[in-house]
Parts: C-alpha cells; structure tokens; sequence
C-alpha cells in the first residue's frame, strides 16, 4: 500500500524547511533508514531518512518550500494491510499484541549515532497521541522534538535527560488491547524491503547523479554556466562548495569521465536531473518603478528571528567611546613579520578577544546570561568569544572557545580557519554555540566603514562590543596641546538586566585599559 511520507518537525519552532534536491527518483527501491532528501531549514541543512523500505511511487514536492506534515513523498511499502498503521507511525509493527511499544531514537540523519536528550515533554502515566511531542533533542547540528509515532499511554520512560543511541529504546507506551506492539514480531518494512536494482548503481570513476549543494552554491554555479556534474566536491559528505566552483573555473578541477555505457539508465538520470543546476531561471519580470516580492531565504529568515528575539528579550544600552591605539599599533608591527613566519595572519582582532577576556575576568558579571522565565541568571564557565562574520550566505558568529586559555597566534590562527569556514557554508553548529560576548567589526570594510553603530546583542548573550578602524584623529593632550593621534571607535551594547550603568562603564574601562597597553594585558592575562 501506498504509504504519504511527511516532512518532519526538526525542532527549534519551525514550521517549514526548504527541499534542497532529492536523493531519490521516481520508480527507484528504497531500504527503510536511506536517505531521502536534503533540507535546510533556518539553521542547519541535513538529510532525511526514510522511515520504511518500498519503491518510489512520486515525489509530491519538487524542490522548494514544503511545510512540516506536509505530504513529500508517496513510498509503496508492498504490504497490503500496512497503510493504516504506517500512516501514523513507518517503525510500528501491524500484528496483533497487547505487549507495550518501545519507541527507539530514531536516525535523524548526518551520519550521527546518538543524541543529548534535553527534557521530556511527557511523563510516567500520561496519554498520547499519535504525532504528539515526545521528547526535545540536541545533536551536533541541531535541536528537535521527536513526535510519537503511536497513541497511548506512557508506562516508562527509559532514559532520562542525557546521552541516547541512535535505536536505543528510550520511552515505553503501552497502546492498549490490540495495539501496535514491537516487542515479538519482525518489521513488514524489512520483509517488503528488496535489494536495489542495477540502474541505481555508478561505477567507479561516474559522475554522481545525485549533485549536492547548498542552493547558494547552485545559484553561483548557474551564473558562472558551470554544470555541477562536472565539479569535483571537497566539501563534507561530498558536497560542492563555492571553492569548488572556482577551482573548476581556473582549470584545477579537470571534467569526470563520462560513465560506461552499462550505466545507460544513471546516464539518463544525471542528464534529467543536470538541466535544474546549470539553466538560467529566467529573469522576472518587473515593471519600471513597481514593487516587487523576494522569497527570504531560511538563512535569512534565521537573522531576521535572532534579532527581534534579541531587540524584544534584551533591554538594550549602547555606550560610545574611543580608545588610543598607538601601542597596540606599534605591537601588532614588531610581532607581525614573526606571526607571518610562522603562518599566521596577525591583526587587531586578536587583541580585541583578548582584552574581552580581560574585561570578562574583571567583570564576571557580562560572562552570564538571564532566563526569565525561572527568574535565574546562568553564570558561564568559560569565556567563549563570538565573532560576528559577513559572508555571501548571511551573518554567521563563530566562536572563539575557552580564549582565556589561548595565546594571541592560537586565536589569530582559529579566528582565520573559522572564517574559512564561514565563507564555505561549513560551519557546525558546535562552531556557534556557547559565546559569551560578541565582538563586530562595524569599520571592516576600507572606504565604506561606519564610525559608531548600536550593535544588537546576540540573543542570549549580555554584552557586544562594535569596533571602527583605527584612523588618525587630531585630539588634546594632557598639555592641551593638540596632535595626531591613532583612535579606535568603541559602540559598547550591555543588557541592562545584568550591570547598571555605572558597572557597565567601568567595564569599558577596564577593555580600554587592555587594549591600550597590549604588553600589559598580556603580563595579567
């Protein structure tokens, strides 16, 4: 029977994600637990298991925008009693048995064998129902409730908050007389399951069919007329980066033998599937002086929540200042030619994170975050620097981990390989998690840099300091005379829940002190 695969809620809230490519067609046999498809949703792409084996009778939503529980994909499970019980649950067992089911963590993809349970959303005792939240999880790219596949009540769960294996049983549900049950009978979807045939397969050396890369990526290959068939993947899991397309553009990536003729029936699918990354989508069409409607992108839908999560949770104060910076100029010169020796790309930014550090160490209270909702401030252990990174996917903020612990050349050399993977769409999730205060560059761009901004904090942080570039300023010294002096222009925005104003201005002070003198800062530090 024809069994209606539903796009998944990965957690986090969301309530739609955008089908990147489908890593199945039409007519092809599936296993139960081989990937689907690829979505990205606000903040992370991934790929979707199916849930039972079977063939691929049609694909319900090409690529683009789909809606959680929206029917994607219509699989034959070959069983003809199975579409009922399939329907509300791809893992439940359809014979008869009053024994309880025992719900396993599920594969939600990547390649990840366990996850973090967060917290459970139900309790010993509860009743349920079918697609009911279960359980909050946390992998390495993500947070998602898991729904229940069955209705029921809840007799034990098995593993509380903690690590779990991937099909690891965790909660127990007893479904009542005559209910669904996996605890004595073999799974239809295994027996229905058949070995794939000979067309699906690629000899070695073949261009893949199946092209993987993040819409960006396809957009440039397209405006580049470069076939992404014909691009050698360095990404993860074989993807294409940006990297790649230019590689291939400046001759470094030479052209895949074309497959054999044995292969006719893949041959056939890469050219089916070639014309959605290399034809130009056709210009739309708008009329002088009208308005026009652009699709946000999840990437961009992302930015847009975190700051109005942020504007609406934080009450904000912005304080402005300047700092001199002829010693920290003068440091970064005489260490320069050294760091380059050995390869490493010194800047300011480095001592920026620094003297962070030293402002966090003297003002443990911006190293904390407020939960109101239990009326509790969260204190941090470690002091994690974000760095806000601009690149052509959207506004990222790798961190900079345990940097009280790191010599300056160790974060100049991490802020440099996290840039890298910022602009080759590469970061984890793991790679932004955890800051506790935020530095931005608002003069990075030479010729177009701004003076002073009122930086938005990243949400659930304390604190974020904007930075200017170090331009040359004529000021009144001690004497009252004036001179040119180097100036750094600093937009410091704390949460107002946390330090008052007076605490908040000493800490600034305190960040100065740092970075005016960096051969002091790094005696104390």
């Amino acid at each position: 029977m024809a069994y209606i695969f539903k796009l998944p809620d990965v957690g986090e809230g969301l309530v739609e994600a955008d089908i990147i490519q489908w890593l199945v067609k039409e007519g092809d046999v599936i296993k139960a637990d081989d990937a689907l498809v690829e979505i990205q949703n606000d903040k992370s792409a991934m790929e979707i298991p199916s849930p039972v084996s079977g063939t691929v009778v049609k694909i319900l939503v090409p690529e683009g925008v789909a809606k959680v529980d929206e029917g994607i994909i219509e699989i034959d499970t070959g069983d003809e009693t199975a579409e009922e019980a399939v329907a509300v649950a791809p893992v439940v067992e359809e014979t008869v048995s009053t024994g309880n089911y025992v719900f396993e963590l599920p594969d939600v993809g990547e390649g990840l064998v366990e996850a973090e349970i967060i917290q459970w959303l139900v309790k010993e005792g509860e009743k349920v129902q079918a697609d009911q939240a279960l359980v909050e999880i946390q992998n390495d790219k993500s947070t998602m409730e898991i729904p229940s596949p069955v209705s029921g009540t809840v007799v034990k769960i098995l593993v509380p908050e903690g690590m779990a294996k991937v099909d690891e049983g965790i909660i127990e549900i007893d479904t009542g007389a005559g209910g669904p049950s996996n605890q004595t009978a073999a799974k239809p979807q295994e027996k229905a399951a058949a070995p794939k045939v000979a067309t699906q397969s690629v000899p070695t050396g073949a261009p893949s069919a199946k092209v993987r890369a993040l819409p960006s990526v396809r957009r440039y290959a397209r405006q580049q007329n470069v076939d992404l068939a014909q691009v050698t993947p360095t990404g993860p899991n074989a993807k294409i980066l940006k990297i790649d397309v230019d590689t291939f553009l400046s001759g470094g990536g030479a052209p895949v033998a074309a497959p054999a003729p044995a292969a006719a029936v893949s041959t056939q699918a890469a050219v089916e599937e070639t014309p959605k990354a290399v034809a130009k989508p056709a210009a739309p069409v708008v009329p002088a002086n009208e308005d026009w409607v652009e699709k946000m992108t999840p990437t961009r839908r992302a930015i847009a929540k975190a700051m109005v999560t942020s504007r609406t949770e934080i009450p904000h104060v912005t304080v402005f200042d300047k700092l001199r910076a002829e010693k920290l100029v003068a440091h970064r010169n005489a260490y320069k030619e050294i760091a380059k020796a050995e390869e490493v790309r010194l800047t300011f930014l480095p001592y920026v994170v620094k003297a962070m550090v030293a402002m966090l160490k003297a003002y443990p209270a911006l190293n904390a975050s407020v939960n109101m909702e239990k009326s509790e401030i969260v204190h941090r252990g470690n002091i994690n620097i974000g760095i806000a990174t601009n690149t052509e996917h959207g506004l990222f903020v790798p961190v900079i981990k345990n940097a009280d612990r790191k010599s300056i050349f160790e974060i100049a050399e991490e802020i440099e390989i996290l840039a890298k993977k910022a602009m080759a769409n590469q970061l984890t999730r793991d790679d932004m998690s955890g800051s506790s205060a935020t530095i931005t560059n608002i003069g990075g761009m030479p010729g177009t840099g701004g003076v002073w901004s009122t930086p938005i904090i990243n949400y659930p942080e304390s604190m974020i300091m904007g930075i200017a570039r170090i331009s040359d300023e004529v000021v009144v010294n001690e004497e009252r005379e004036m001179e040119v002096a180097s100036i750094m222009r600093l937009s410091f925005a704390f949460d107002h829940r946390l330090v008052d104003g007076v605490e908040a201005q000493n800490a600034l002070g305190a960040f100065k002190k740092a970075l005016e003198d960096p051969n002091l800062m790094l005696l104390k530090n």
